[in-house]
């Protein structure tokens, strides 16, 4: 399989494996039995579905707001996300009801894995000589108490320099994500115009540009979420700050699998198709994005 042209330059610089945290893994448990082939296949030929969804109070536990994601998935997969987001993914053939009864029933699991999580330390040492990434290199962290009021970040020489303000962990971690999201809102929305463009122009069509938003995600790096249908459709991405870790060849890459969202709101085999047309090689990408 062709690889995308900057893949093998930056493969080098990927971290190794295990140096920086992965997501959590979810519980998968097996669907009912009851087969519904028809259904199934006649689902099939349309598109998934990404909605939230509540589970009211009960007893000593409050509302629950969960994503309800289904596609053609064959199994029921309930997971909590780092960022305590809970995800339920549910064959398109479920109604509702059945799908939030399931969840209803491990209410007291997610409770305890949202405590798990709640309880993680923090893995990323916010302090001289850590390594920060951005745009896929390696910076080392310079940190300096100049005794002022507030802590500035500027780039210089491979290093990220972090001074001014007071130099504990608290100050720099603050500093640091001031300093991703004014980079991230410079540049994500700019590349991703950039590449829909660029898109529209390769397949000819005239799709809209999206709404951007950007988000600390934890888990995810972007999602696509459609408004309306036909020609009336709108369609807003999400985008995870931490995308400004990547390479930018894997930055690409995600943007590109949100904007073939906007084509196929699945992950079906047309989506693939066109991904794999305007992405070559993108399987190699997603796996290498496990590394981040």
């Amino acid at each position: 399989m062709p690889r995308h042209p900057l893949f093998s330059a930056l493969l080098p610089s990927l971290p190794e494996s295990g140096e920086l945290p992965r997501a959590l893994a979810g519980l998968f448990v097996p669907a009912p039995e009851k087969k519904r082939a028809e259904t199934v296949r006649n689902a099939r030929q349309g598109t998934g579905s990404v909605r939230r969804m509540t589970l009211p109070a009960e007893q000593n536990l409050p509302a629950l707001v969960l994503m309800l994601e289904k596609d053609d998935f064959s199994t029921l997969r309930l997971r909590v996300r780092p960022d305590g987001e809970v995800v339920l993914r549910a064959p398109r053939f479920l109604t509702d009801a059945e799908a939030l009864h399931f969840a209803r029933r491990k209410r007291a699991w997610i409770e305890r894995r949202k405590a798990e999580i709640s309880a993680l330390p923090d893995v990323f040492p916010y302090r001289d000589g850590a390594v920060f990434l951005e745009r896929g290199e390696r910076l080392t962290l310079r940190v300096t108490d100049e005794g002022l009021a507030r802590t500035r970040v500027e780039r210089r020489d491979g290093l990220l320099l972090v001074r001014g303000g007071p130099a504990d962990e608290a100050s720099v971690r603050r500093a640091l994500r001031r300093y991703r999201k004014q980079e991230a809102r410079e540049f994500l929305p700019r590349r991703l115009e950039e590449l829909h463009l660029s898109v529209c122009r390769r397949l000819g069509d005239a799709a809209p540009m999206p709404d951007i938003v950007l988000r600390d995600l934890k888990s995810r790096w972007g999602s696509c979420a459609r408004r309306g249908n036909g020609c009336a459709a709108s369609y807003r991405i999400t985008l995870a700050l931490r995308l400004m870790a990547l390479p930018p060849v894997l930055a690409d890459y995600v943007m590109l699998h949100e904007l073939c969202h906007m084509r196929h709101m699945n992950h079906g085999t047309a989506f693939h198709s066109l991904l794999e047309r305007l992405c070559p090689g993108h399987r190699a990408m997603k796996r290498a994005l496990r590394s981040f």
